[in-house]
């Protein structure tokens, strides 16, 4: 059922390329007519996920307008999502977001609300959430909510110990602004807290660096630590597809670094913006304990164990 769910949002995200065959065909068929990627395809994204406390996940992932103004003030948008692992078959998460963007202030400001459902297949848990982002010239503001749905799960047992696990409510919150000269790299700090039933609530601090050194790729480093383990890190990388209909192309256009003459714009424009994937916490958060079956005492299972 979630998987024929999660198909049906992606043949509704990945429509407008029905509306781009006779296009493709026409530019491909005239000679020095643009052959490049259409936009729906460039919003596209392959990306892998690792890092110290965690193996190495791969995911497809797609931003598509389901309704934007000529001009572009308010955009309505879908995002699918689907991330799996190697190095655990029974782990997938699938996540559906639908949201809302409008530029205000010419272009100067860009204001977004954001829902989506995410469900994680390694023991069903599953939650809604909610988010909500503001741009406003240097400076980048993003909230998110996460409500638990699924009940208490018991995963396994041994001789001992009965394992449980729980999808647990929370939010989190970032701030940031590119670097200056070099605004192809930006850098944020962020907090997050989660609501742990059988431990101490979860908080914790995250430092990330966003680098874009061509158009099609992105690179996110993100530093974390909480009380439910030592400080670690994760390295997301993503890239679209930069081609165009006569094959593989990177040209003057695509590089995105170097060092500019002047530290930041004098005139913002957020409009590129528009059609960006929402910043978020994709995976779901699990507090995990065991029960000793013979005192009944709980025991609380830690980042990293």
């Amino acid at each position: 059922m979630r998987q024929a769910i999660m198909a049906a949002a992606l043949a509704v995200a990945l429509a407008p390329a029905a509306g781009f065959c006779q296009q493709t065909a026409n530019m491909t068929a005239g000679q020095g007519q643009d052959t490049a990627a259409p936009a729906w395809l460039q919003r596209t994204h392959f990306g892998l996920d690792s890092g110290k406390d965690q193996k190495p996940r791969y995911y497809f992932e797609t931003v598509q307008p389901l309704y934007q103004d000529d001009d572009m003030k308010n955009t309505v948008f879908i995002q699918p999502r689907l991330n799996k692992s190697n190095a655990n078959a029974s782990y997938g998460t699938y996540n559906l977001g639908f949201g809302i963007r409008r530029l205000m202030l010419d272009n100067n400001m860009l204001l977004g609300l954001n829902s989506f459902w995410d469900a994680r297949t390694n023991h069903e848990h599953y939650r809604m959430g909610f988010g909500a982002e503001a741009f406003y010239k240097l400076i980048e503001f993003r909230a998110n909510s996460y409500i638990a749905m699924s009940p208490t799960r018991q995963v396994s047992q041994d001789s001992t110990y009965e394992y449980y696990e729980k999808a647990v409510s929370g939010f989190d919150l970032e701030a940031g602004l590119p670097v200056p000269y070099m605004n192809w790299v930006s850098l944020y700090g962020g907090m997050y807290w989660f609501d742990y039933q059988k431990s101490d609530n979860k908080t914790g601090w995250t430092a990330r660096m966003q680098v874009s050194p061509l158009k099609f790729l992105t690179a996110n480093a993100v530093a974390y630590d909480d009380n439910k383990g030592s400080a670690s890190y994760r390295i997301d990388t993503y890239v679209s597809i930069p081609f165009d209909f006569h094959g593989f192309a990177i040209g003057k256009d695509s590089v995105k670094a170097g060092i500019s003459d002047e530290a930041w714009p004098g005139q913002f424009d957020h409009s590129s913006k528009v059609l960006d994937r929402v910043e978020r916490q994709y995976d779901i958060e699990v507090e995990k304990w065991a029960v000793n079956k013979a005192t009944r005492a709980t025991i609380e299972i830690r980042r990293g164990n």
